[in-house]
């Protein structure tokens, strides 16, 4: 009590000079149109101000709320695809039976991602805790993203596309030939389609997708389209493809598992050494 007292004995000119001050303006305000016109204007344009700004801030986190709904029902449809059955006319069947079931689709989000390196490697915030394992598929929206590498408990790391050492198979979805594609290690926003012979009419424009030949990824995964085509090493095209996944803005990702990738396997060892 004495400091507040004390304080006021100090500034008490100071108080009063304020108080004095505040006074003078409110009858000025309230007497004069125009300055209650023009204190009219700057009240609502600082509240205004305020109210903005507030708003976009409750938009942003209801956006957040919405992405990620818009994320899980976007995992939920690619589970609904008939491409995830071995039979496309089978309908639905629920997590708990999966005994016509293919391929199983989990969403990630990329937490770490590089695309200026010859052997580029994404990081994933989803790891065995949630059924991720080495040489599963990842794939995105706009199409291929690469294959699991290794996981952790939690955590997952992926060989990008944008990688010298990953050949993942593809086709010119037009007319089914096959072959791989491979990144040059230059730009990120193109491959090269080997092994298309040069006896294949090619078109600009054409469609890239995989080709399902291998246990990894299903067939029909958008790759990119076809930009241009020359002749190289003598039967075949070397075939530059845009790519459809633009590795600069990748935030969320599936990764997709091969329900009967060890049968297939298995099987193929076998015949391999009979």
């Amino acid at each position: 009590m004495k400091n507040l007292l004390r304080f006021f004995y100090r500034y008490h000119s100071t108080i009063l000079f304020l108080v004095l001050e505040i006074i003078a303006f409110i009858l000025i305000a309230k007497y004069n149109s125009f300055h209650r016109s023009r204190l009219f204007n700057v009240r609502h344009a600082t509240l205004g101000g305020f109210t903005t700004k507030f708003d976009n801030y409750s938009q942003y986190l209801s956006l957040l709320k919405e992405n990620k709904a818009l994320r899980e029902e976007n995992v939920r449809l690619y589970n609904l695809l008939p491409g995830s059955y071995f039979n496309p006319t089978t309908k639905y069947i629920p997590d708990t039976n999966k005994t016509d079931r293919k391929f199983y689709f989990i969403g990630a989000r990329v937490i770490n991602n590089s695309t200026n390196k010859q052997y580029n490697f994404i990081t994933l915030n989803r790891g065995k805790h949630d059924g991720i394992e080495p040489e599963m598929a990842v794939i995105c929206d706009r199409g291929i993203v690469g294959v699991v590498k290794e996981s952790t408990n939690n955590f997952a790391t992926v060989v990008s596309v944008l990688n010298r050492e990953f050949f993942p198979n593809a086709m010119i979805k037009r007319n089914r030939y096959f072959g791989y594609i491979q990144w040059s290690g230059k730009r990120y926003d193109k491959v090269i389609l080997k092994e298309i012979p040069v006896h294949v009419e090619v078109l600009e424009g054409d469609t890239i997708v995989t080709s399902g030949h291998s246990s990894i990824f299903p067939e029909g995964i958008l790759i990119g389209t076809v930009e241009k085509y020359v002749p190289a090493e003598g039967i075949f095209y070397d075939i530059t493809v845009d790519l459809s996944t633009d590795f600069k803005s990748l935030t969320n990702v599936l990764v997709i598992k091969n329900i009967m990738k060890e049968e297939q396997l298995e099987l193929e060892e076998k015949t391999e050494h009979d």
